[in-house]
């Protein structure tokens, strides 16, 4: 998710002050906020009988290389159209890449966006065609088989996770983005708050909703986080 194009003036999602500085990837400094820690133990809390710490930490592993690289799509899009102070920053729901740049243009603010999906599709459709067509041999060894799957299920995931029409997300931008350099700004914001109450209310039934036996299983965390995009939606475009 890269951090929207929106006035300095208005909250960022997360404080930079409470993360720690872990490294570089390659001269895009990384960063990682204390709320990761949720999200490494949603990966790791032991589920059932058949849970191993080793496949959960190769989850884990895969998980946390591909939000790299996603946002690494945004900062590499972001350096490309003249942004500074390119920085990414693990946190609660996966990584935020930020920038200095101006958001005159809405084309260039899109075409940022846009990188990153585009990175997790690429590791996602790379990943299908390695099971598909690597050498027989080379698939029968576990580990690589495991890696190839979770790697394609994590992609996928990232993909279309961030293409919902629900700002702040990648998508949700795309749409303010695209309504405001057709409309008033001020119209466009109110259009997509309302995309993205109505659009987390969708994916949520989509997820939870059981056509089969009619039932609903309800997903808490799914809850809280859909709940989170929201609250930031009416602080970004109220």
């Amino acid at each position: 998710m890269a951090k929207p194009g929106m006035p300095a003036s208005v909250r960022a999602v997360i404080d930079q002050r409470q993360s720690w500085y872990l490294g570089h990837l390659g001269s895009i400094p990384i960063y990682l906020h204390w709320t990761f820690v949720i999200l490494v133990g949603l990966v790791l809390i032991p589920r059932g009988e058949h849970f191993s710490m080793y496949w959960a930490s190769i989850h884990l592993f895969v998980l946390i290389m591909a939000i790299l690289l996603h946002e690494l799509g945004h900062g590499l899009a972001a350096r490309l159209m003249g942004a500074t102070g390119i920085s990414i920053t693990l946190w609660a729901l996966g990584g935020l890449c930020s920038s200095r740049r101006d958001i005159v243009h809405a084309g260039r603010e899109i075409f940022i966006l846009a990188c990153g999906p585009l990175v997790s599709l690429g590791l996602w459709i790379g990943s299908w065609a390695a099971l598909h067509w690597a050498p027989r041999e080379f698939l029968e060894l576990p580990f690589v088989l495991h890696f190839l799957v979770v790697t394609m299920f994590v992609n996928e995931l990232l993909f279309f996770f961030n293409i919902l029409p629900i700002f702040p997300l990648d998508g949700g931008q795309i749409v303010f983005h695209t309504l405001r350099s057709l409309i008033d700004v001020r119209i466009a914001a109110k259009i997509c708050l309302v995309v993205a109450i109505l659009g987390s209310i969708a994916y949520y039934a989509y997820r939870c909703y059981n056509p089969e036996t009619g039932a609903v299983n309800h997903d808490t965390f799914l809850a809280v986080m859909l709940g989170f995009l929201c609250y930031q939606s009416f602080n970004y475009l109220h």
